[in-house]
């Protein structure tokens, strides 16, 4: 059965209003015999991937920004600034930016030490009007995200 009205306004638990249900407010309404279903519960998020030696850094730039479609040495700097930045916590193997939102740019350092160093420093920093967010990737993701159509790969050594 429904909530009697008078407990419902007695706890100030009005129908619609948003609000979630206090625990107390819970017992009242189930010990009153009132049908309470069970709370909801937020969506739940994958496990982060445990620390690699891949990071993914995220809002590096505004894929559809200006700059990033009119400058024809814009990735090529991005990636120079982050190989530079990136290294300054270890040895940096591979580079890469992927122009699909939300404008990340790919790293692979030589040992997971040194990106875990880089995730710590990173996380949090601001870049271009922009806070970053890092995330570690397994193997796999980061090979994929460099066969995209949207990545930028860094020239050749012997260029």
């Amino acid at each position: 059965p429904p909530a009697p009205p008078g407990l419902v306004a007695a706890h100030g638990m009005g129908m619609g209003t948003g609000m979630g249900m206090f625990p107390p407010a819970f017992s009242a309404l189930a010990a009153a015999g009132a049908h309470v279903p069970p709370p909801l519960l937020p969506p739940q998020q994958p496990p982060p991937a445990p620390p690699s030696e891949y990071l993914a850094i995220a809002h590096m730039f505004d894929p559809q920004g200006d700059a990033e479609k009119d400058d024809p040495d814009f990735y090529p700097d991005l990636l120079d600034d982050v190989r530079d930045e990136c290294a300054k916590f270890g040895a940096v193997t591979d580079v890469f930016v992927d122009t699909a939102p939300p404008g990340s740019v790919y790293v692979r350092f030589g040992d997971v030490e040194s990106c875990v160093r880089a995730s710590v420093s990173l996380t949090g920093r601001w870049y271009s009007g922009r806070q970053l967010t890092t995330h570690y990737l397994a193997p796999g993701a980061h090979d994929a995200a460099r066969l995209k159509p949207t990545a930028v790969l860094p020239p050749p050594a012997d260029a």
